[in-house]
């Protein structure tokens, strides 16, 4: 497990890291870019999660969490796309 559990936190990392670096470009294409990279990370964060459910290192209740937060944080970051993809700045 103790692989994994470093997958999940540069994952995790990456999320966060990819949102910002993307934000400090200076144009929209790099910025959604950096997103799109965001969203796999999490993709990947999410399949983690569900592959320690899966080896039984999770309970019920942990797993549920972090799945529910994996969603919430994916709707987010697809609503932020939506949103620079829209925008004329």
């Amino acid at each position: 497990m103790k692989l994994e559990t470093s997958k999940m936190r540069r994952a995790a990392v990456s999320v966060a890291a990819n949102i910002v670096e993307g934000s400090a470009r200076k144009n929209r294409s790099e910025y959604l870019q950096f997103l799109y990279i965001s969203i796999s990370s999490l993709a990947e964060l999410n399949y983690y999660i569900t592959f320690s459910n899966d080896l039984g290192y999770l309970d019920a209740k942990a797993y549920d969490e972090l799945r529910t937060k994996g969603q919430e944080t994916s709707r987010t970051l697809q609503g932020l796309i939506s949103y620079i993809q829209k925008s004329k700045v």
